[in-house]
């Protein structure tokens, strides 16, 4: 079943450099960078940092070699003033940007193990607390210009470091299977972001920052992958992080199912075949372009076995025994999970841009579903569809949707979806985002810890909705977002701010109230199960505090089910 393509994600952000800007330098051990100093902003910014060799020829699908200065006997100087080669990018076959045969495309190459850095030209002490940004895109896509931490920088006044980081992607992050786990690592990506979070403890300090104050977040995949470091060795006791934002503006943690090494070794013989190899030591040979051909055939050969489908991206972190002991529901159920303090968001429609536009049927909303758990007999999706009844789950939805409710012209058209694909819709973002905030915020309050959740349903109130709210070039940014169809969304000046205000108490005081930028304070965020299980409600024109919504039998079902952590899903 082949669908329409789908919605237009939100853009990427370039970042252009004058020749003219003035220059700001940073000196380390045995290094000195050269970054761009901007008056307006008051932020010096540092592209395109090294932190990682060049994982190529023998070093691919191995753990990554931490670049290292300090042993040289003369200074190395870094041009850090533009920003460096994103990591290998690549689009799944039920996107319509699919091809068979790509190529190598300039700004994108195997040596991108980079991080970018922000700091205030005027801070307020020595030890500045430090946000890390692991960026989203289906561990598939993304560079850390993708989240400009401008306004987030701007925003703290003086008092944050913003550092973004990049990490392999796709096959070149996540091959997976028995032979690579014998001769490398399954999950290099993973790995990578752990180098660069390692190199923020050894390094911040040059740039003015704290060690010991260090959040992670990230969006999406990114959220995801803060997930992954909490359950990383089974929980570290001493990891390089204080605190968590499961989400790239502390939203939306993607929780793609993960299958035994079958499904893996079967995705590693589609990638060897596309490749012309036998085994690993013949991938190490072959050029990058060949590799890029060898991605795109198991690609084109999983979807086609429906190995995955539509709304899936094939490629992310793997159960490995090891770095990832157990799937991360499982993990968090039991407590093997590192326990700092946590804040997490999903928006108000996570599923409707990864739900094939063209499901009109019963049957074709239950032969995605089928693919995307690998139910082969379709006794998982039976159940799960009954939870979610048509009564409630069509495509009256849809009017939740302010753009829909408020334009009623050509962009209304475009999200007159069925009742079929909201149903589905509904499943999906509960499964793969929705309902893994819940378990994450209730796993942390249950180990005494404090945890918070939001539920964002304003702005563009799709997946990365909270984005141009928080994460922008402007430096007071109102949230507002083209997204064509002739109807722009409309931004919201107070909601802006106290979503900073929120984002940029939490890295600097472990918990959303206390800071204020302007002359309001946000209002008041409550700690998630100090009495009850509360979350931030934002809707277009109210916040308030309910009851977690994902508090339900539909999520307790899905946190218990296939390629959630159970091989066999317990009896309902």
């Amino acid at each position: 079943m082949k669908g329409r393509g789908p919605l237009r994600l939100l853009p990427i952000i370039a970042v252009a450099v004058s020749e003219s800007a003035a220059t700001a330098t940073v000196r380390g051990e045995g290094v000195e960078y050269l970054g761009i100093e901007n008056a307006t902003s008051g932020i010096n910014t540092f592209f395109g940092i090294k932190y990682a060799e060049a994982p190529v020829g023998p070093y691919r699908w191995r753990p990554p070699v931490p670049v290292d200065y300090s042993q040289s006997s003369e200074t190395t100087y870094i041009n850090a003033t533009i920003p460096g080669d994103g990591c290998l990018q690549s689009v799944p076959p039920w996107s319509s940007g699919f091809t068979l045969l790509p190529g190598l495309v300039q700004g994108y190459s195997e040596d991108c193990l980079l991080l970018n850095v922000q700091v205030p030209t005027n801070p307020k002490s020595s030890k500045l607390a430090v946000l890390v940004n692991i960026h989203g895109g289906g561990y598939i896509a993304g560079t850390a210009r993708d989240a400009p931490g401008d306004s987030l920088v701007y925003h703290a006044n003086g008092s944050l470091i913003y550092v973004a980081v990049q990490y392999r992607l796709g096959s070149w992050g996540f091959l997976a299977g028995d032979e690579i786990k014998e001769d490398g690592t399954a999950n290099a990506g993973l790995l990578d972001q752990r180098a660069a979070l390692e190199w923020v403890q050894r390094n911040i300090h040059y740039f003015g920052g704290d060690p010991e104050k260090v959040t992670i977040t990230g969006g999406s995949a990114g959220g995801g992958s803060v997930a992954m470091h909490m359950v990383m060795n089974g929980g570290d006791w001493n990891p390089p992080f204080r605190a968590a934002l499961p989400g790239r503006q502390a939203d939306y943690a993607w929780m793609t199912p993960m299958f035994d090494d079958q499904w893996q070794n079967i995705q590693y013989s589609y990638f060897l075949k596309g490749a012309d190899c036998c085994d690993v030591a013949c991938l190490r040979g072959r050029t990058t372009n060949e590799l890029l051909n060898a991605e795109a055939f198991a690609y084109f050969a999983g979807y086609g076995s429906r190995q995955f489908g539509y709304g899936d991206f094939y490629w992310g972190p793997v159960i490995d025994g090891h770095i990832i002991r157990g799937h991360p529901f499982s993990e968090f159920r039991k407590g093997h999970f590192t326990k700092v303090p946590t804040l997490v968001t999903r928006n108000g429609y996570e599923g409707i841009m990864f739900t094939n536009q063209s499901i009109v049927t019963a049957e074709d909303s239950t032969n995605m579903l089928k693919t995307l758990w690998q139910d082969g007999d379709g006794t998982y999706v039976d159940i799960v569809r009954k939870l979610y009844s048509s009564d409630e789950y069509n495509s009256t939805l849809r009017y939740g949707l302010n753009i829909v409710a408020d334009s009623g012209g050509p962009a209304s058209s475009a999200y007159n979806f069925p009742d079929e694909f909201m149903r589905t819709q509904a499943v999906f973002g509960d499964a793969l985002i929705n309902c893994a905030t819940t378990l994450l915020a209730n796993a942390v309050a249950t180990d005494g810890v404090a945890s918070f959740k939001l539920v964002f349903n304003a702005g563009y109130q799709l997946h990365g909705a909270t984005g141009p709210f928080v994460f922008n070039k402007d430096i007071n940014p109102d949230g507002s977002l083209d997204i064509g169809f002739g109807y722009p969304i409309g931004g919201n000046t107070t909601l802006a701010g106290y979503m900073r205000d929120w984002y940029v108490s939490f890295v600097l005081n472990l918990e959303p109230n206390g800071y204020t930028y302007g002359l309001s304070p946000a209002p008041h965020w409550p700690r998630y199960g100090s009495g009850g299980h509360e979350v931030m409600y934002v809707e277009k024109n109210a916040i308030s505090a309910i009851n977690d919504p994902e508090k339900s039998c539909q999520c307790k079902f899905l946190e218990m089910g296939r390629g959630n952590g159970y091989q066999i899903w317990p009896q309902w």
